[in-house]
């Protein structure tokens, strides 16, 4: 039996990563697929303060503010993450969709999952993708795991639109085994 691939599919919720995941359609993938779909708040959760820590004996309105706050930003991931699953599930039934959804910063959260879960390829939505002076330029996170991950990456923005609209595919090779 041939073993199952494995996509690690980042989403904020953002047009960008809609069109990242609407890709996946024509990436000609196989239909024994494991797909992880993840989405990230970018916040730090600072650490609960136990009681018998607190001094004076209150826990102070900043720290109370900000676990509200991150508790908000990390339901808000989890509602784009199975929003997007839902979506990646009605485009290919066969697939076994799951989703998660971490508190962190986007990128390293994305790293981390990847080096745990040792996906196949990750994809992704690419923010401020385009090229200046003959140079690819990425956003900070797409850029940052594009440079960190161990698997392949697909990396998708809108396409563009109109009549003289042409599918671009860009393919790194770095000349090593993989």
């Amino acid at each position: 039996m041939a073993e199952q691939m494995r996509i690690l599919i980042a989403s904020d919720g953002s047009e960008c990563a809609d069109d990242a995941i609407e890709s996946l359609r024509s990436a000609g993938l196989p239909t024994k697929i494991e797909a992880l779909v993840m989405s990230v708040a970018d916040v730090i959760l600072p650490p609960a303060i136990k009681e018998e820590d607190k001094f004076p004996p209150y826990e102070p309105e900043g720290v109370r503010r900000a676990h509200r706050l991150a508790e908000q930003k990390l339901r808000k991931a989890e509602e784009i993450a199975k929003r997007a699953s839902q979506q990646i599930r009605k485009m290919f039934p066969e697939w076994r969709v799951s989703h998660e959804a971490v508190a962190n910063s986007p990128a390293w959260a994305l790293i981390r999952k990847a080096d745990e879960w040792k996906p196949d390829i990750v994809v992704m939505g690419a923010r401020g993708h385009s090229v200046f002076g003959g140079r690819l330029i990425l956003g900070s996170v797409s850029q940052r795991v594009l440079y960190q991950v161990r698997c392949s990456v697909r990396l998708a923005r809108e396409p563009r639109r109109g009549a003289d609209s042409v599918t671009r595919l860009l393919i790194g090779v770095d000349h090593s085994q993989d």
